[in-house]
């Protein structure tokens, strides 16, 4: 706890305003006028301050007495997460299980089934991020990627960064700070291309399309409340977004994931916007 003592100003104070005294060895702090912040310097003495004033107010003025001190109290009030409380993981230890898995690879590169290891198991990412991450890093269409390819993209956009943050920065283009509509659609596409509960969509792209377009609608709707179509990081930390995107990873009933993903709601929502579309489109 700080204890403060507040001295009330006397006739000498106003010839030095800024002055204050602080005893080592305890946490007592003396301060004159504003607490702890800095007064104006004031050069005129008290004869001066006092010159031009009324006698009623020199009189008054010259009248006041000492008060004694006030102690106050003030118990602490900000307590810091350490970064395991944010879910931020030691770099070092990350970096090591990184290098790890690369040097199990004869050739020094990684393939889509291995890199899901670092994808999902290290990084905490769904696995259907595991292809477009891969491609992310190594450029697009890339079937393979190298340590040297990994690490700097680690170190710039994930590296002792807490879960929402990696999220955000692996999502949105890097040439912006907010993630768009667009951004999630190569994502989405995984998850409807290898959810075992959306395989059926696969002979219907226009049905997979639409359930696509609807998923991205619904996490706008809920999240996004500027409605702005740009999702910022501090709408993503606030969501239940990651929250859900590991469940739809996890959960072989797709419908089980009622927010944003659940098939069952979007059909229901495209057969309403059937019903209300003159040209059906």
């Amino acid at each position: 706890a700080i204890s403060i003592a507040i001295i009330p100003p006397t006739p000498g104070s106003l010839e030095n305003p800024n002055k204050s005294t602080t005893h080592e060895g305890d946490s007592t702090r003396h301060v004159q006028g504003n607490l702890l912040a800095p007064a104006p310097t004031i050069k005129r003495r008290k004869s001066q301050f006092l010159k031009n004033r009324s006698p009623s107010f020199a009189a008054s003025f010259s009248q006041i007495e000492e008060v004694p001190e006030i102690h106050i109290d003030v118990p602490p009030f900000y307590f810091p997460k350490n970064p395991e409380d944010l879910g931020i993981v030691d770099a070092v230890v990350e970096e090591k299980r990184i290098r790890s898995v690369f040097a199990q690879s004869a050739t020094g590169e990684l393939t889509i089934d291995p890199f899901l290891s670092i994808c999902k198991s290290i990084l905490g990412f769904p696995s259907f991020f595991g292809s477009p991450f891969l491609e992310r890093v190594a450029g697009e269409g890339a079937a393979q990627v190298t340590l040297e390819q990994f690490l700097p993209f680690w170190e710039k956009y994930l590296k002792s960064k807490d879960p929402f943050e990696r999220f955000f920065n692996l999502v949105r283009n890097p040439e912006n700070n907010y993630i768009e509509p667009n951004d999630f659609v190569i994502y989405l596409s995984e998850l409807a291309k290898y959810h075992p509960g959306l395989e059926f969509l696969s002979s219907t792209p226009e049905f997979q399309s639409s359930y696509i377009e609807t998923v991205i609608a619904r996490i706008f709707y809920k999240v996004n409340y500027f409605r702005n179509k740009k999702i910022s990081l501090k709408e993503l930390r606030e969501s239940d977004v990651i929250e859900y995107f590991t469940k739809a990873d996890e959960e072989n009933d797709i419908n089980d994931v009622i927010d944003y993903f659940s098939y069952e709601h979007f059909y229901v929502i495209y057969c309403k916007f059937w019903e209300f579309s003159w040209d059906t489109e």
